[in-house]
């Protein structure tokens, strides 16, 4: 219980940040089916209770390269769209899929090339559309809606956010037969820690000395204890002076830094910075619980060989310890 009141407050936490980082329009790899969940837990406490909600989805996860706050709006203006679609109640099911599109396929635009797409459908028993309708969705300001009730530029949003994403819309639709928006975005591969964390979901030991430096003390608490019960030698700091100190006096033994990016004084950076000219091949992870392209790319260019995302669990840390390929730095891992 006590970890999955921290995973809500941690998914709580990921989704402002992600809201906050909305005007930059990054893009980073994002798994398709985290967004449906957030949309999903939204919809269920929100909606009416006529409306009954289902959901599908394939085995496996599946990536695209999006941007999550964008891609999460514009699923939801999809299903509020649905809503409104159904005002006596019916059925608005969300699925996921990944589907393959070849070269002479229609339903893949001329800009698109075939290939692998992640699809997510929101389907409804809701009043539909006549062709004349359905011509004219995707205009900015076009709505069907009574004046206050919609501004029009929902669905244009959808367009957009999936076009910027290298993707496309489907829609089908008939007059008293309900709705179908498919958005179809480009599949990625999962990045390398996620594919690691999936082929190895049990603590793995390990050896050797960690520095580990944080300040907050529950964190390093945590981290130091676990990493004993681990087979590992753990010294420990609380800010990135005191590192550099334990550093300078314990080099030789100590094979990685677990570095905390934010802390008072000198900062992670800056501390990776100041290790790497200590001894220029040092392991370090940097750890911070913002962690968008923008950090990730800084952390690489002081010089660590990872990072970790917060909060973390024990075993994605000690796959994260197993050695300098278990861990890349990527571009972002929201969500």
């Amino acid at each position: 219980m006590i970890e999955q009141s921290a995973q809500r407050g941690s998914d709580l936490t990921r989704q402002l940040l992600s809201l906050a980082r909305q005007g930059t329009c990054e893009s980073v790899l994002t798994r398709v089916g985290e967004v449906l969940g957030r949309v999903v837990k939204i919809i269920t406490s929100t909606f009416d209770r006529r409306i009954q909600i289902q959901t599908r989805s394939e085995p496996g996860p599946l990536w695209v390269d999006a941007n999550p706050a964008q891609f999460e709006q514009a699923i939801l203006n999809l299903c509020i769209n649905a809503r409104d679609a159904m005002p006596d109640g019916g059925v608005l099911a969300l699925e996921s899929s990944q589907v393959t599109l070849s070269a002479s396929d229609s339903l893949r635009p001329g800009r698109c090339p075939a290939g692998d797409y992640a699809c997510v459908t929101v389907r409804d028993t809701g009043v539909g559309m006549s062709p004349q309708l359905l011509s004219r969705i995707f205009d900015p300001f076009f709505t069907t809606k009574e004046p206050g009730r919609g501004s029009g530029l929902g669905l244009s949003m959808v367009y957009g956010m999936a076009s910027s994403a290298g993707g496309f819309v489907h829609v089908e639709s008939e007059v008293g037969m309900g709705s179908a928006f498919s958005i179809h975005l480009p599949l990625k591969a999962p990045p390398l820690d996620q594919r690691r964390a999936a082929r190895s979901s049990v603590l793995e030991t390990g050896s050797g000395t960690v520095l580990v430096v944080d300040d907050e003390p529950m964190v390093l608490a945590f981290v130091e204890e676990g990493l004993k019960r681990l087979g590992y030698q753990v010294l420990t700091a609380v800010d990135g002076g005191q590192a550099c100190e334990v550093y300078s006096s314990h080099a030789q033994e100590i094979d990685t830094v677990l570095l905390d990016l934010v802390m008072p004084g000198i900062t992670g950076l800056e501390a990776c910075r100041r290790l790497r000219k200590i001894n220029p091949k040092v392991k370090v992870i940097l750890s911070s619980g913002y962690s968008s392209g923008e950090v990730v790319r800084e952390a690489s260019s002081a010089g660590a060989s990872g990072f970790i995302g917060k909060p973390y669990s024990l075993e994605e840390l000690s796959v994260a310890l197993r050695g300098p390929e278990s861990l890349s730095l990527r571009s972002g891992n929201e969500g």
